[in-house]
């Protein structure tokens, strides 16, 4: 469902930064980790 719908997912047990989207390979499917842009203060 995720992989379909291209939808962003937070999984705190992924590593750094657990922010990325699934998508369908072969049998299985892969994540995608988002890169991280950090906004200065």
């Amino acid at each position: 469902m995720l992989a379909e719908g291209r939808t962003r997912l937070l999984a705190y047990h992924f590593a750094w930064p657990g922010i990325g989207q699934v998508t369908k390979q072969g049998d299985g499917f892969r994540y995608y980790p988002e890169g991280m842009t950090l906004i200065p203060t």
